[in-house]
């Protein structure tokens, strides 16, 4: 098993009791494990109806991620689709900020959060 493996079965025994009594919330962010924890989420989800679970996840604008810093009001939807990607889904259903301190300024976040509003869903011809 690799470096997450006796970990990833522990979750997944672990999500599939809970699931089957009823609980299908998770919440993730791409900032736990540099991904990996919406990538474990991704193996989670990939055998239950996707509607049927409610994934969370969140995008930290750092500074120290040069789109987030050059680039704020695209940031968000970037984020977004690249954390759709690792959970392997087509759609996000919560997006939260994470941190409270973004150097972006909150007009700039809160400008690129509405400019995707919407758009956080891949349909059949992507983004």
């Amino acid at each position: 098993m690799g470096r997450h493996g006796k970990l990833a079965l522990a979750v997944q025994q672990a999500f599939r009791t809970l699931y089957d009594a009823g609980i299908n919330f998770i919440d993730t962010a791409e900032v736990y494990d540099n991904g990996y924890s919406e990538e474990l989420v991704g193996k989670l989800i990939k055998d239950v109806p996707r509607e049927s679970v409610v994934v969370q996840t969140k995008w930290f604008g750092s500074a120290l991620k040069p789109g987030s810093l050059l680039h704020p009001v695209d940031a968000p939807l970037n984020a977004v689709k690249k954390s759709a990607e690792r959970l392997g889904t087509s759609y996000v259903d919560i997006l939260l900020v994470h941190g409270h301190i973004h150097v972006q300024g909150i007009d700039s976040v809160a400008k690129g959060l509405a400019n995707g509003a919407g758009k956080f869903c891949m349909n059949d011809d992507g983004w």
